[in-house]
């Protein structure tokens, strides 16, 4: 079953990079057909198969010999392995669909952050009504009823890091991350407890921060676009993913390993 679901996630994933390239400058996504951006030459439908085709091309338009963007089948597999392990983990189940689909919102904010440097408010939006949706359908498939003081301390989480973030952004005044990647933790942030919430910021700032050594070792800290290049809405989805799937493991290992020695 999770193999499956991975190879719909090539194709899914295929049809994600249509929307990344083209929303965000308010193209169509159902015409024109695809086609090479340089030349302008429809492809085939065997220059359309997910990775593959990539690959037997040796990455450049069948046409002009241009160069074709990494992140095609990059998009293709980091869906496939989110399609993966949302079934891997909650079966054939509506939990599953719904974080699949959580995960596609993050993938196309994180991967629009990366070529456009900006992140939409209809995504974040999306992304919101998702999680929210998720967290709901998980709640009733354990059995669980949703008390008011339950709902305040689920909510309890999201609330305390929307402040701490915030107050992140305006003390900074926006240079240590953009109000985007504020929305983005709150939308995404959803229904995690504080723990979690820890969890997911460390996570973010971990991976951030580990990327950011291997830039400044590639092309030097004499940059002052430094910040411009390297956009975090990318590590706050990897986080938000993680700790949605494993944001209580993670929490209690946390605490295990530092708190109690």
């Amino acid at each position: 079953m999770e193999l499956l679901a991975g190879l719909f996630g090539l194709v899914f994933g295929s049809f994600l990079n249509v929307c990344i390239y083209r929303l965000p400058v308010g193209k169509s996504i159902v015409w024109p057909p695809s086609h090479c951006p340089i030349c302008g030459k429809k492809l085939k439908w065997h220059d359309l198969i997910p990775v593959l085709s990539f690959v037997l091309l040796r990455g450049q338009c069948r046409f002009c010999k241009s160069r074709i963007s990494i992140m095609y089948p990059v998009v293709e597999i980091l869906s496939a392995a989110g399609a993966y392990l949302s079934f891997k983990v909650f079966g054939l189940t509506l939990e599953a669909v719904l974080l699949y689909l959580f995960y596609m919102v993050l993938l196309y904010i994180g991967a629009v952050d990366v070529r456009t440097k900006e992140i939409s408010t209809i995504s974040i939006i999306l992304l919101g009504i998702l999680k929210i949706g998720f967290v709901a359908v998980q709640t009733l498939s354990e059995g669980k009823h949703m008390s008011i003081s339950g709902m305040v301390f689920v909510l309890s989480g999201g609330i305390l890091n929307s402040a701490f973030v915030a107050l992140i952004w305006l003390l900074s005044k926006g240079k240590a991350m953009g109000f985007g990647d504020v929305l983005l933790l709150i939308a995404g942030g959803f229904g995690f407890d504080w723990k979690e919430m820890v969890v997911c910021n460390l996570l973010s700032f971990a991976v951030g921060a580990l990327w950011s050594v291997v830039y400044l070792i590639k092309h030097g800290c004499g940059k002052s676009s430094f910040k411009s290049e390297i956009p975090f809405a990318p590590f706050i989805c990897f986080a938000l993913f993680i700790t949605t799937i494993w944001g209580k493991w993670l929490a209690d290992l946390y605490i295990n390993l530092v708190w109690r020695g």
